[in-house]
């Protein structure tokens, strides 16, 4: 855990000097995941997409994190399209399992 802390840290820091760096938010958000801090995670990955409404991997990342963790379909299929729209490829095979079309 002491390793987690450290890089939260850095993030923090990283984040206040450079508040535009996105891929600290995401980044930091994954990091929350990983430590089970899942609405950080989600409020990270919001942070930067108000800074980029077209930042594929914090929509990717926070549908994800509404699929796995917080059971909220509709809000991990939204971002999911729009992972896919702005370019992660990825989101749909996400999207697909949300939609029954894949067995996970």
């Amino acid at each position: 855990m002491e390793m987690y802390a450290e890089a939260y840290d850095d993030l923090d820091k990283v984040i206040e000097s450079e508040p535009s760096f996105l891929l600290a938010y995401l980044s930091r958000g994954i990091l929350k995941e990983k430590t089970g801090d899942y609405y950080g995670a989600i409020n990270d990955y919001s942070d930067a997409i108000k800074q980029n409404k077209k930042y594929a991997d914090a929509y990717f990342y926070r549908g994800k994190a509404y699929m796995d963790y917080l059971n909220d379909e509709t809000s991990a299929k939204d971002d999911l399209i729009k992972a896919m729209k702005y370019g992660a490829i990825v989101a749909g095979t996400h999207l697909a399992i949300l939609n029954g079309l894949i067995c996970n």
